[in-house]
């Protein structure tokens, strides 16, 4: 929680960067995991929102939950 208010505190001017800087880590562990379990497909190929629209399809499959997913989900 300390980490939390620290990062949420209003004389924190670096917050948008943190979590940017964190998001782009996190978005480079789950390539490098999509790629190496072959769910992906190496990022060369895509641009951006296509490369976005990958990792999402992806995230199920890298990341399985013991829940049902909703009834109205639907991923193509």
């Amino acid at each position: 929680m300390s980490e939390l208010r620290r990062l949420l505190d209003k004389d924190n001017h670096k917050y948008i960067a943190e979590v940017k800087k964190r998001w782009d880590d996190f978005v480079a562990k789950v390539q490098f995991y999509g790629v190496s379990k072959k769910a992906m497909k190496p990022p060369m190929t895509l641009d951006g929102v296509e490369f976005s629209i990958a990792l999402f399809k992806a995230l199920p499959t890298l990341f399985p939950s013991p829940a049902a997913p909703p009834r109205n989900w639907t991923c193509q």
